[in-house]
């Protein structure tokens, strides 16, 4: 038995990956969304739900832990060292996501995808982060899905590799400085239960 698959499938935990630690995050968040799907375990708490893009000023509120945040995105904008998705008209205080160019350069085909998400509903996974605004750094590509109201999100390409399991930042971390930002070690996952 694959111990992470069962406990992601029967919700009693979450998927999500690591700087350079994202091997199998497809299969991962495949057995996350039979959880999700029926709303078991963690997924029945109101803690664990997808937060809202288009209210920032309650997105701010989670400031420093790991959320999931769905909604439209409004623009997609390349910029000299990242590609930003963002959710809201004022980029200064709306949600944001951003994908540094060397994740979009390791990933050219998926990189190609992100100007047709503009009008399309996603969400997007990570920690949320103050930049002019609540933000998520996206790391890899399993970390942004695209929503299609009749399924589960599925990611908008093959993800080249997959999360870890955890239950909380660590102390100490600092998310308003991405050069300054420390993560868990990779050899020692956690459970979000």
């Amino acid at each position: 038995m694959w111990v992470q698959g069962r406990l992601l499938s029967t919700g009693h935990a979450r998927a999500y990956g690591l700087p350079d630690s994202f091997a199998c995050a497809r299969e991962l968040l495949a057995h996350e969304r039979v959880a999700r799907a029926a709303g078991i375990g963690l997924w029945a708490n109101a803690a664990y739900a997808t937060r809202k893009a288009d209210d920032g000023g309650k997105l701010l509120r989670y400031r420093n832990s790991y959320q999931i945040v769905g909604g439209s995105v409004v623009r997609v904008k390349a910029a000299k060292a990242r590609t930003y998705l963002d959710f809201g008209r004022d980029w200064r205080t709306d949600f944001s996501a951003g994908i540094d160019g060397k994740i979009l350069r390791a990933n050219p085909e998926w990189a190609k995808t992100l100007a047709g998400l503009e009008g399309r509903k996603v969400e997007v996974r990570g920690w949320i982060e103050y930049r002019s605004g609540p933000y998520i750094a996206i790391e890899d590509p399993s970390q942004l899905a695209v929503i299609n109201e009749s399924a589960p999100p599925s990611p908008v390409s093959p993800a080249p590799g997959g999360p870890l399991l955890s239950s909380e930042r660590p102390n100490g971390e600092s998310a308003n400085d991405p050069h300054k930002r420390k993560r868990p070690a990779h050899k020692v996952p956690g459970v979000d239960l």
